[in-house]
């Protein structure tokens, strides 16, 4: 496959309320709406089967085979559920990768850089912006 027939993966915030529509609007803000980004905001009440199973309606009708998962912090309920959607998208067979503990800068660069073939190349980068945002002065 040609390196320009690959779409770029589709991006779904998976966060705690009113996180998924802030970080977008904030991107909206920097970016000027480059791309779209589905948002799902979780309450940390509700049920992880349930909100996962909610979230899998919308994002199996997706044609893309190609999904990167953000999520704000490891181990809470939207996470539970981020994990829950990415497995269930694997069994399906599309290329899922979840990461959690997401920042405004990671946000922005999963937005801006293209994923070419090497999707898990792209989602490395990505992760590795944490590390390069955080600056002590």
């Amino acid at each position: 496959m040609l390196l320009d027939t690959l779409p770029e993966p589709d991006i779904v915030l998976i966060m705690h309320r009113p996180m998924a529509q802030a970080f977008r609007q904030c991107a909206e803000h920097v970016l000027g709406g480059h791309r779209t980004m589905l948002c799902f905001d979780i309450d940390a009440i509700n049920d992880v089967e349930t909100e996962a199973q909610l979230l899998l309606e919308t994002l199996t009708e997706l044609p893309n085979e190609r999904l990167l998962l953000l999520n704000d912090l490891y181990g809470a309920t939207p996470y539970r559920v981020a994990h829950e959607v990415k497995n269930h998208l694997s069994a399906l067979e599309k290329q899922a990768f979840l990461v959690t503990g997401v920042s405004v800068p990671m946000v922005l660069k999963a937005l801006t850089d293209h994923a070419g073939e090497d999707f898990e190349a792209y989602v490395q980068a990505i992760a590795r912006t944490s590390l390069r945002a955080a600056i002590i002065e």
